[in-house]
């Protein structure tokens, strides 16, 4: 008996709400941009959901034009904040597409693109630097 107690307890503590009723919605249903963006950028598993591989982007190496994305060459992205190395610059939002970049160091440009696809927010483009290891 105390066996099913704890599988049921144990159950019970490993549900987590979803993602999906973190992010608040305008009054037709449509996810709002910051508030994905919060999630977006915190819940691993949510990222990969909302990111649309393959996806385009650059090569951070410089040398594939057509370059894609796959989860296989994908790292967690993460929030920057602004620091003597990183400027954000203005979000872009062009109804249904917005543009997030970064300028770091004063050489690279991160550049991510958002697009509403039936009132949910999805990463569609993304051109970024690799971390030399």
């Amino acid at each position: 008996m105390r066996y099913l107690f704890f599988l049921g307890l144990l159950g019970l503590c490993s549900c987590s709400p979803s993602s999906n009723n973190a992010i608040a919605t305008d009054d037709q249903g449509q996810e709002e941009f910051q508030s994905f963006r919060t999630v977006y950028y915190s819940d691993s598993l949510f990222q990969l959901e909302r990111t649309e591989f393959p996806l385009s982007g650059k090569d951070p190496q410089g040398v594939d034009p057509n370059f894609y994305w796959d989860i296989d060459n994908w790292t967690m992205l993460r929030m920057v904040e602004e620091n003597p190395q990183v400027r954000r610059l203005p979000l872009l939002n062009l109804d249904g597409l917005v543009i997030e970049r970064l300028v770091v160091q004063e050489r690279f440009l991160i550049e991510s693109k958002f697009s509403r696809v039936d009132g949910k927010w999805y990463l569609t483009e993304y051109s970024g630097i690799q971390a030399q290891q």
